[in-house]
């Protein structure tokens, strides 16, 4: 009996830790110089964003978004159409999730030459970039890839 609660209790415990993992929820499409709103749940902040190229979990970031506590998080595309990219999360504990391959769509070019992109984040604090905050507004629909460790590159 004592052996049946141990096996109910761990099966229970493992699919609560299931649930629990970290995720980057993003928009179907991206477009140039246009706002994309990112979610992460549920990870232990702060949290760290970066831009790799599409499917390459191993490549060196395109770019690095600010530090940030919040989990909403708005970033607006500087990356060219017809870009494949992956969002990767990682979070204070060295827990990594990517989301799927996204491909930026046309739009105006006008933040290309600029060279950055603005991210706001849904938090009462300004992020140490110099970005502003504010609530992120949007849905999020991609499939997301999810593996931890600590001390990982990010």
């Amino acid at each position: 009996m004592v052996a049946i609660r141990t096996v109910i209790l761990s099966v229970a415990t493992l699919a609560a830790s299931a649930v629990a993992q970290l995720a980057i929820a993003t928009p179907a499409s991206v477009v140039e110089c246009q706002p994309a709103a990112l979610s992460i749940t549920p990870g232990t902040a702060p949290y760290y964003i970066s831009i790799l190229p599409g499917g390459q979990v191993s490549a060196a970031a395109l770019e690095q978004l600010p530090t940030t506590s919040a989990t909403s998080v708005t970033w607006t595309c500087d990356i060219a159409a017809g870009t494949s990219i992956t969002f990767q999360v990682k979070d204070s504990t060295g827990t990594i999730a990517y989301s799927a391959p996204i491909t930026v769509q046309a739009g105006s070019t006008g933040c290309l030459a600029a060279g950055s992109g603005t991210t706001t984040a849904a938090a009462s604090t300004t992020a140490a970039s110099g970005g502003t905050t504010s609530a992120a507004a949007g849905s999020s629909s991609a499939s997301v890839a999810q593996s931890s460790g600590k001390g990982g590159k990010r």
